[in-house]
């Protein structure tokens, strides 16, 4: 397996391959951070790679050991969580680790390991930076050197600059921070809680049963919304949430059919496999079904414009033998 890099200018869609080939020896989750600087800092397996795409050059840095592995799944120990805070500390996060580690960029150097009370699971956990000073991580308590899936949840708020670990009794799934001191956060009954982490105080905003199925993933924009992937069942494509009033609005994807007719009346949405190869279809007015094919929501992330940038699984419009009712890249143009 090999992690590539594609710079795409948002101003005419034109896609740049970047000069980083990154290989694995195992299965890889890739993350990706911007600091202050507009350095590309990503994780990929045990390194930490920092890439200046102007420069077209790259650094690496593999993690410090760490004698407190619990070795359950092959991929213990590789970063599957990263953030970078106020004062440009690139946090990681490893699975089933109980710790986060902090590079400081400017020496270079692993110099602020802080130890936790529960593992990073690659998936539910999440870092943030949601105020200077602070780190806030997610994720589940070992058990005799297991996780148990059934545990509930951990949260864990950090002060970097004494390394002290609060664990505040908050159900956590799955979070992103709003800034502020906040954070947003999904719980196991899938119900959307604010809790103010300087304060300590916390408001639903979003009442169960709002997920259905596996846990949303979140991103916050510049005016602050929090963006969720597919959290409605039935409903493809993302929602936007204003954290103050709970108040939520819906935009559906576009439905791309190529191998598809539709389906007889009442419901010109459900489609059959057409079995001749066809150009795509792009239908920006159909609504699909309950039953349709998920987008599978891998990377979500708003820009500096007020649109929204999606990456989901399915494959290229190439490529015909695809089945999906989605494409890879999906640009939703909120103004």
């Amino acid at each position: 397996m090999v992690a590539t890099l594609t710079r795409i200018n948002v101003a005419d869609r034109s896609p740049v391959k970047m000069p980083l080939r990154l290989n694995a020896d195992d299965y890889d989750v890739g993350l990706i951070a911007l600091d202050a600087e507009d350095i590309l800092w990503m994780a990929w397996g045990k390194t930490l790679t920092r890439f200046d795409p102007d420069a077209g050059v790259a650094k690496q840095w593999t993690l410090p050991p760490y004698s407190g592995l619990a070795r359950v799944y092959s991929n213990d120990g590789r970063i599957d969580a990263m953030t970078i805070s106020s004062d440009g500390e690139i946090w990681v996060a490893a699975g089933m680790l109980s710790a986060v580690f902090g590079f400081n960029p400017r020496s270079g150097t692993w110099d602020r390991p802080i130890n936790l009370p529960f593992v990073s699971v690659e998936g539910p956990t999440s870092l943030a930076a949601p105020a200077p000073g602070i780190i806030t991580i997610n994720g589940i308590a070992l058990h005799g050197g297991a996780i148990d899936p059934q545990d509930s949840p951990r949260f864990a708020v950090i002060k970097t600059d004494t390394r002290t670990v609060k664990i505040p009794s908050l159900p956590v799934d799955k979070y992103v921070a709003t800034g502020s001191g906040q954070i947003v956060y999904f719980d196991r009954a899938g119900s959307l809680v604010r809790y103010d982490l300087i304060r300590a105080t916390s408001m639903m905003i979003g009442p169960a049963p709002l997920q259905w199925g596996r846990i949303a993933i979140m991103a916050v924009d510049l005016e602050g919304n929090v963006w969720l992937g597919a959290t409605i069942h039935g409903f493809a494509g993302v929602s936007k949430l204003d954290p103050l009033t709970g108040a939520i609005t819906q935009f559906q994807f576009p439905v791309v059919l190529r191998g598809y007719k539709p389906a007889p009346s009442p419901n010109p949405c459900s489609f059959h496999c057409y079995p001749v190869t066809c150009k795509p279809i792009i239908d920006l007015n159909c609504i699909p079904v309950v039953q349709s094919v998920g987008p599978d929501i891998q990377g979500m992330a708003p820009d500096a414009h007020g649109n929204l940038w999606m990456v989901t699984s399915s494959s290229s419009l190439g490529n015909s033998g695809d089945r999906f009712a989605f494409g890879p890249v999906v640009e939703l143009a909120t103004s």
